[in-house]
């Protein structure tokens, strides 16, 4: 009797087993996908390689410090595809069989040559996602004067993972850029863009010119922060293209939005453009119309206006 309760009890425990282990190895093997990628995640940040040039190498030590704090790695949907940021910019991905790749050229800020390659893999593990993500590219200002070359490394690894603290050599570095580093960065106080308000026929280009002060202020802390990218396209150059008639705004501002400014782009024949003039002091104006009220403030008092 004892006999036939141990191997009824060995075989069952055996089972479980086997079942646990089936279970764990179809979790492993399924396919990673856009939904199960969704949200902000952190992660260790490893610098493989990275060269500053120009007022670049004030920044050279604070990227370094960057390997030693979590980094926020984000997938979203952008314009109706899969993409990922680092905090920025969304770069359009594919996701196939556990691999996720994508490129992507757009101006930020001052820096209109700024492209970017990214390859990894993203798996699932009985403890959750597993992601690895390679990226590469290089940011210059037009003349290729002040910008970077880099490659990063992202990763969602345990965090007993050391990440790399390694900085290049002293040594290596030119007694000049020695003296840069230590330089304090200048904030920007005034952004403008000209043209501040221009018209394009569908299909036409217009060069932006995107200025700061005080001279030498820091070029990467201002970003094209929105357009409407059905209406208009702006290119690595920080040329803008009309593709559709409409109306939008393109907006560059400081990262922490106090500084910004605007310009003002209307897109179609002379008609079209009285179109959308029109439409869009209709839309400020219709809640006018439909009962509403506002004040405008003067010395004497307020004066009111009703529909």
């Amino acid at each position: 009797m004892n006999n036939k309760l141990k191997k009824t009890v060995t075989t069952i425990l055996l089972t479980l087993f086997f079942i646990t282990l089936f279970n764990t190895q179809k979790v492993e093997a399924a396919d990673v996908t856009a939904q199960d990628l969704m949200g902000s995640w952190d992660a260790r940040l490893k610098i493989n390689k990275l060269e500053v040039f120009g007022t670049m190498q004030k920044q050279k030590d604070a990227a370094y410090k960057q390997e030693q704090e979590p980094q926020k790695v984000t997938f979203s949907m952008h314009e109706g595809k899969l993409a990922v940021s680092f905090g920025s910019v969304p770069v359009p991905i594919s996701l196939s069989g556990g691999k996720i790749s994508g490129t992507e050229a757009v101006s930020v800020g001052f820096f209109p040559i700024n492209e970017m390659i990214l390859e990894g893999t993203v798996k699932k593990t009985a403890n959750g996602i597993d992601f690895t993500i390679n990226t590469w590219g290089e940011a210059f200002n037009k003349d290729r004067k002040n910008g970077w070359i880099y490659s990063y490394t992202y990763t969602n690894a345990p965090a007993s993972a050391e990440p790399s603290a390694s900085k290049p050599p002293a040594a290596e570095e030119p007694a000049e850029v020695e003296e840069q580093a230590v330089e304090e960065v200048i904030p920007v106080e005034l952004i403008t863009i000209e043209p501040g308000l221009f018209r394009l026929k569908v299909g036409a280009q217009r060069q932006l010119n995107v200025k700061i002060k005080p001279p030498g202020a820091n070029a990467a802390d201002v970003i094209v922060k929105s357009y409407d990218s059905n209406v208009i396209d702006i290119n690595g150059q920080a040329v803008v293209t009309g593709r559709n008639a409409g109306y939008s705004e393109i907006v560059a501002s400081t990262r922490d939005g106090k500084i910004q400014t605007k310009s003002r782009v209307f897109v179609g024949s002379e008609t079209e453009v009285v179109s959308a003039v029109l439409d869009n002091i209709w839309t400020k104006s219709k809640e006018f119309l439909a009962g509403e009220s506002f004040k405008v403030k003067v010395s004497d008092g307020n004066c009111g206006v009703r529909g």
